[in-house]
């Protein structure tokens, strides 16, 4: 089975694929996640954004919401849920997909949705798509043929051949790895040998490789940093002694600094003598 989720992940790391979807870990949903579910549901029941409502009005004459479709392409089945769709009239339709602030860059999620309606609907030669900014308040519209479907159908077949053949799944730090659900693990497995001494690097390739585990810790490190300042607002602290000589703290911009202690000064009185 092969959807849009599945080809981002492999796409951005062939290892959170094989975790999430070969050993089928399943990462609890983050809060972001189900803020993103109840606009949708919002959505659904007819509360379309105000800034995205005329573009809506001209365009999903038919408007369908949260439809699953599932298509056969001999080797793989690609499946995909709708958030929107209108099939206006035989030959055109329009596409939304809602996202809670960002837009990706690429528009490969609509041409998926794209294709799979072509599949429904043989006829449709015009496709309207949007990628709706909920929380951003702006929108993107894309435009497409029934050429540039096909076009992108061949694309996306060799894509699905290479995750359904593929037998090594390597990790491919980045800044994704800061907000991986799977960072755990992955640090487990890759993370730096306990003596610094130890750590040689003779050529690039083991330079990039000692620079892929530096990413992976750094990236481990900046979660849990995360999970001490949740701690930290929670309790309303605005700093955690370490010891007596080290402390946490949150700064002015609220990220977090490690600094020594700060300890009273101790005043002294005119003719040399301690207060």
């Amino acid at each position: 089975m092969i959807s849009y989720s599945r080809i981002k992940t492999f796409k951005t790391c062939p290892k959170k694929y094989f975790y999430s979807y070969l050993e089928g870990r399943k990462a609890a949903p983050t809060k972001k996640i189900l803020e993103g579910t109840t606009e949708h549901e919002k959505i659904s029941k007819g509360n379309i954004p105000a800034f995205f409502k005329p573009a809506f009005e001209r365009n999903f004459i038919n408007p369908i919401f949260e439809e699953a479709f599932e298509e056969d392409f001999l080797t793989f089945t690609l499946k995909g849920v709708i958030d929107c769709y209108s099939i206006n009239n035989s030959l055109s339709c329009a596409i939304a997909d809602w996202k809670l602030y960002q837009i990706p860059e690429s528009d490969e999620q609509l041409k998926i949705y794209a294709l799979l309606l072509s599949k429904r609907y043989p006829d449709l030669e015009f496709f309207t798509a949007y990628f709706v900014s909920i929380k951003g308040g702006f929108y993107k519209r894309y435009t497409y043929s029934q050429d540039d479907i096909k076009d992108f159908e061949k694309e996306l077949i060799e894509t699905a051949e290479e995750i359904i053949s593929a037998e090594d799944f390597p990790v491919t730090p980045g800044n994704h790895c800061s907000y991986c659900p799977y960072i755990e693990d992955c640090y487990k497995e890759n993370k730096l040998p306990e003596k610094i001494k130890s750590i040689t690097i003779t050529d690039v390739e083991d330079a990039k490789k000692i620079a892929e585990k530096v990413l992976i810790a750094e990236s481990f490190i900046k979660q849990v940093k995360e999970e001490l300042k949740k701690f930290m607002f929670e309790y309303g602290m605005d700093e955690l002694q370490i010891d007596d000589t080290n402390r946490l703290y949150l700064s002015p911009s609220i990220t977090m600094r490690f600094g020594k202690v700060k300890k009273t000064k101790t005043k002294v009185k005119k003719g040399g003598k301690n207060a």
